[in-house]
C-alpha cells in the first residue's frame, strides 16, 4: 500500500513538473517571437540607415562639386569686376550717349 501511495505522489509530482515545463516553454516561445519581431524591426532600421548613408554620401559629392563651381564663378566674377574697375578708372568704360 505504501508503494502505491509513493508512486501516486511521484506521478503527481511528475505531472506538476511537466505542467511547469510546458508553461515555461510557452513563455519562452512567446518571448522568442517578440525578440524575432524586434530583430526584424531593427534589421529594417539598419537597412534604412544604410540607404540614408548612401544618399548622404551622394549629396556630399554633389555639394562638393557645386562648391567647386561656385568658387570658379566667384573667381570669374572677381576677374570681371577687376576688368570693369580698370576700364572705368582709365576711362575706357565710359560711353558718350
Amino acid at each position: 500500500m505504501r508503494r502505491v501511495i509513493t508512486v501516486e505522489k511521484e506521478m503527481k509530482c511528475l505531472r506538476e513538473m511537466i505542467a511547469m515545463v510546458f508553461k515555461k516553454q510557452e513563455q519562452l516561445i512567446t518571448e522568442n517571437k517578440k525578440l524575432r519581431e524586434k530583430c526584424d524591426k531593427l534589421d529594417n532600421k539598419v537597412k534604412m540607415n544604410n540607404e540614408m548613408k548612401k544618399i548622404l554620401a551622394e549629396i556630399k559629392r554633389e555639394n562638393s562639386a557645386l562648391k567647386g563651381k561656385c568658387e570658379n564663378y566667384k573667381l570669374e566674377l572677381q576677374g570681371l569686376q577687376d576688368k570693369l574697375n580698370t576700364s572705368v578708372g582709365t576711362g575706357k568704360g565710359k560711353h558718350n550717349w
